[in-house]
């Protein structure tokens, strides 16, 4: 068989289009498996913390305050998983720029939607905890403890 240049670069095209797939796959299902145990970290926290939400809003917190708060920590909690993802690949990338002579950085366009994707996460995820945390009344609250 005759290889030309042209299906070769194909060929080539066609594997790195499969990686390509194969890393959207595993990140798609890492942001998803993240964003699960954010939820329950933060469905914990609300369990946990009822009483000190009871307490806030029996002395004039609003509803709005509260889920504010919720909402904050998820997003917080997954902008800091963000930031040492891209700490680890940026780590990563210098280490094998390093051993192989490949620079491998990212753009500043690739870091900001690392970090824009990071913080919808944190919303998604911490919206149900955030309003079960805003839905309780304070009697209701302060009685479970």
């Amino acid at each position: 068989t005759k290889i030309t240049l042209a299906s070769y670069l194909k060929t080539v095209d066609r594997i790195l289009g499969g990686i390509t797939a194969m890393g959207v796959v595993a990140a798609s299902t890492a942001l998803l498996v993240g964003g699960i145990g954010v939820a329950g970290i933060m469905s914990t926290a609300v369990v946990e913390r009822i009483r000190e939400i009871g307490v806030r809003m029996a002395i004039g917190a609003k509803r709005r305050h509260i889920l504010f708060q919720f909402l904050a920590e998820a997003v917080l909690i997954c902008l800091a998983g963000g930031m040492a993802g891209l700490l680890f690949g940026l780590l990563l990338g210098g280490t094998l720029d390093l051993l192989t002579g490949f620079p491998l950085m990212p753009t500043l366009s690739g870091v900001l939607t690392g970090l824009i994707v990071s913080v919808l996460v944190g919303l998604a995820s911490g919206y149900y905890p955030a309003r079960r945390a805003a839905d309780f009344l304070p009697v209701e609250a302060l009685r479970r403890e």
